[in-house]
């Protein structure tokens, strides 16, 4: 399984199946913990990046920018429609079916820039990790007038008394708690275990 893991067209294709995945956390599917699985798988798949392509920062950059890509396009694509309506400004349904979803899949290609650079060994990761996701989450919230769909929080819909958590926590909160669990649950280490028989 390691030589996979060498392999750039094998991240590049986890990083995509998982961005098309997390589409089903969100309306209209609403799949319970799939987002809590998407990034725990997202957090170990970034584990394998830094111990094999950590000096390549175009592959770097390409990993988030493909998830991203593939999750706004999977999960955003209905907004061709409000295009298809008016026959004047068909023009437009390229930018909204591929433009949109690259340019904000440039959010987390950078994100994962800055993920590389706080990346460690050490458990410490996992909170860089949720800081990092979240952070930029915020970002592409705000940043030119934002726009602020399908956070991570929002997966959590399918359950009302984890929503209610928003109250408390805010949507960004939320958001940094479930990349937290993700990445404590997938942080998994299996050492070889010496059997002594006496």
């Amino acid at each position: 399984m390691t030589l996979f893991f060498k392999k750039k067209f094998f991240i590049l294709f986890c990083n995509v199946l998982l961005g098309l995945t997390l589409s089903l956390a969100f309306d209209p599917y609403n799949i319970p913990f799939v987002s809590l699985l998407v990034t725990g798988l997202f957090f170990l798949l970034n584990d394998k990046i830094y111990i094999y392509h950590q000096d390549n920062y175009k592959l770097i950059f390409l990993t988030g920018l493909l998830f991203g890509f593939s999750f706004f396009f999977s999960s955003m694509y209905w907004l061709a429609n409000a295009v298809l309506i008016y026959d004047n400004i068909n023009y437009l349904l390229p930018f909204v079916l591929i433009g949109l979803p690259v340019l904000l899949g440039c959010f987390y290609g950078l994100m994962q820039i800055l993920n590389l650079f706080l990346w460690t060994n050490n458990v410490w990761r996992i909170f860089y990790f949720a800081a990092v996701w979240t952070l930029f989450e915020l970002v592409r919230s705000v940043i030119f007038t934002g726009l602020p769909w399908n956070i991570l929080a929002y997966s959590w819909s399918w359950s009302i008394y984890i929503m209610q958590s928003i109250s408390v926590f805010g949507v960004y909160g939320l958001c940094f708690i479930t990349t937290l669990i993700a990445g404590g649950l997938f942080n998994f280490r299996f050492q070889k275990i010496n059997i002594y028989i006496f």
